[in-house]
């Protein structure tokens, strides 16, 4: 019977084996050696450059056909790629340790399980250790988030921001809510994001790849570091543990159970995908390919046990994922703001004017429903983030709130916000062509926040208040903090979808 590689949390490694145990130091060795092949051919696409830049890079295509800037973000292929290009990195790390270094034949790429929070939700010590045996350590990058008092590399957990009562930087309940992976229209959330063609950079994230996946993006590589930016981010040797997580994460909302399912949609299934493997031999594969982990792929996960809810615990119980070939209305816009906004640092106030007819639309949500209790083809409600772009990395991690009227002191959570993927980026098609982004949306379900606001009584239902203030902060701040990359929302909308 074929051998099954076990993925293991790097913290219990840790607790096991001290900073360099086994799996950790073979991991070391074989990211020094991949970084050796790129020095002699950048092209060799087992080597670290190669394999990093088929996420992401800031440099052109050298020559058509080279797998650079791949990565599938903002659409329902995000897991299923990210399982594929971890699938076959792991792999290629493995043949160097033990064709080259007749290391262990069972090692197997360890994932970063932040979600508890705490001291695991730091960087493990032998990713923030410059030297290693007196030379350079290959887990350390430099380039990580010092901002905020959050450094990363002195071993600041990434919570460092967290304000108590309110969501975490790895809250994940909310987005585990969903019970939808796909959405088939730009404004409807979903756990796994909007139903596209295959694109680097898509439209309407899934709420997973928001956050905690991009948050936890922000809150390693901060405003400069490598791990802020699509393009850079593979480059960081613990940006293959955090996937790990992510992809760990996919496997713990299915067992959620309650409709949660992996798309039954040929679109989706049959959609292939290119990548080398240990060899330097180009391999392809579909979604379909890469369900069952042990049984396709030949790993699983020592532990798909959650942790205890995080702060937003109970969010939105959104319908299923849509029937293909069943038509369904197209999401109408109900009120919109007058203005965008820029964000730069600080929180800011947006009101979105509703009419009577959007007022009447609204009212008539009902009362709040209990948990799993949506029920099919019934009105639901998003805000979304229309036109978002940045011009360059802004490492900084927003929330959104709703209050019942602007002169109000209590608020709802809505979400986290992530610009992870804004960024100008290099498209993967042959001319190479330089994308300013501004075509990202995000999207959040609202209905239960309606319909709270509702029964209470005390909505100022002319408006939608909505804030959005950087995560650590409790209020709304009165000034801009110098200097802070500038984050631009083009429109605030609501829609019934």
């Amino acid at each position: 019977m074929p051998h099954t590689f076990v993925r293991r949390d790097v913290w219990d490694l840790q607790a096991e084996g001290g900073t360099w145990n086994d799996t950790l130091s073979w991991y070391s060795i074989a990211v020094d050696a991949m970084t050796l092949r790129s020095a002699k051919d950048v092209l060799d696409p087992t080597g670290w450059t190669y394999q990093a830049a088929m996420h992401g890079t800031k440099t052109p295509n050298p020559k058509p056909g080279v797998l650079w800037n791949r990565c599938q973000h903002g659409s329902w292929f995000f897991y299923p790629w990210h399982r594929m290009y971890l699938y076959y990195f792991e792999r290629i790390v493995r043949s160097v340790i033990v064709r080259d270094h007749r290391g262990p034949a069972d090692w197997a790429l360890p994932y970063w399980n932040y979600l508890s929070g705490g001291p695991h939700a730091a960087l493990p010590p032998a990713f923030r250790e410059p030297s290693r045996d007196l030379g350079p350590n290959p887990l350390y990058r430099e380039l990580r988030n010092t901002t905020k008092g959050v450094d990363v590399n002195a071993g600041d957990p990434i919570t460092g921001v967290d304000v108590p009562g309110q969501p975490s930087v790895v809250s994940y309940e909310r987005s585990f809510s969903y019970r939808n992976f796909w959405s088939d229209n730009w404004v409807g959330p979903s756990f796994g994001g909007t139903q596209l063609k295959p694109a680097q950079f898509g439209g309407n994230p899934g709420q997973l790849e928001i956050y905690p996946h991009g948050v936890v993006h922000d809150a390693v590589g901060g405003e400069h570091g490598l791990m802020g930016n699509v393009r850079t981010a593979a480059s960081d040797p613990i940006f293959w543990l955090h996937h790990g997580n992510i992809d760990r994460m996919w496997e713990l909302w299915l067992r959620r159970g309650e409709g949660r399912a992996n798309p039954d949609h040929k679109d989706w299934r049959a959609q292939k995908f290119e990548f080398y493997d240990e060899d330097g031999n180009r391999q392809t594969m579909t979604a379909a390919d890469v369900l069952d982990t042990a049984r396709q792929l030949g790993y699983r996960y020592d532990n798909l046990h959650e942790v205890a809810p995080t702060a937003d615990a109970g969010g939105p119980r959104a319908r299923r994922s849509p029937t293909p070939g069943r038509p369904r209305p197209e999401p109408e816009l109900l009120a919109a703001s007058e203005r965008g906004t820029t964000l730069t640092g600080t929180g800011v106030t947006v009101g979105i004017a509703l009419d009577p007819a959007a007022r009447d639309t609204m009212a008539a949500a009902g009362a709040p429903r209990g948990a799993g209790d949506a029920q099919e083809g019934e009105d639901r409600f998003a805000l979304a983030l229309e036109g978002v772009s940045v011009d360059r990395q802004v490492g900084e991690v927003y929330q959104v709130y709703m209050r019942p009227s602007a002169d109000a002191a209590d608020e709802y959570f809505v979400a986290n916000l992530s610009f992870f993927g804004a960024q100008p980026h290099v498209d993967n098609d042959e001319d190479d062509a330089a994308h300013p982004g501004g075509d990202l949306s995000m999207s959040f379900d609202i209905t239960d926040i309606v319909r709270r606001l509702t029964a209470d009584g005390r909505w100022d239902r002319s408006r939608v208040t909505v804030d959005l203030r950087p995560m650590g902060t409790s209020g709304i701040a009165d000034a801009a903090r110098p200097g802070h990359p500038p984050a631009v929302i083009r429109r605030f909308g609501i829609y019934r979808y």
